[in-house]
């Protein structure tokens, strides 16, 4: 009779060791998961940060390339005596040239710093799901020690 009660009581503890351990393997896989999602979100966020970033500088460069037009054409405004409307329109036209580059510039940098932020965001998700997955997988070790 004793003998019944001790494999009942040693029969439960190991069907309980075994469903801690079942969590345990369900909580590494999900924590997993959630790593692989975060690592492909992080991907994704630095490629849009590396986009941007190339967008950025082109429109530096675009920037950079329109006000050497309007410095070239005010010089020529300077030793013009005559062609001066053609050379006024021009000049209009590279300033507005130059506005425009400056205002992508801006929307870029916008975007530029949101993808920056969401990359940062990311690599916080990814941070996270890390130490889950570790946190998984020491409970996941213990519940198995437990079992030997």
């Amino acid at each position: 009779m004793r003998l019944k009660v001790l494999t009942t009581k040693l029969y439960k503890t190991q069907k309980a060791a075994n469903q801690k351990v079942e969590e345990a393997k369900t909580a590494k896989v999900n924590a997993e998961n959630a790593l692989n999602s975060a690592k492909a979100e992080l991907v994704s966020k630095e490629n849009a940060r590396q986009t941007a970033s190339v967008n950025v500088n082109t429109a530096k460069t675009q920037a950079k390339e329109a006000q050497n037009k309007v410095n070239t054409l005010n010089d020529r405004i300077n030793n013009w005596t005559a062609n001066t409307e053609k050379a006024e329109k021009n000049l209009a036209d590279a300033k507005d040239a130059l506005a425009k580059a400056k205002t992508r510039k801006a929307q870029l940098k916008d975007t530029f710093d949101t993808a920056t932020d969401e990359h940062k965001k990311a690599s916080d998700v990814f941070n996270d799901a890390k130490a889950t997955s570790e946190d998984a997988n020491t409970r996941l070790a213990t519940a198995k020690r437990k079992l030997e």
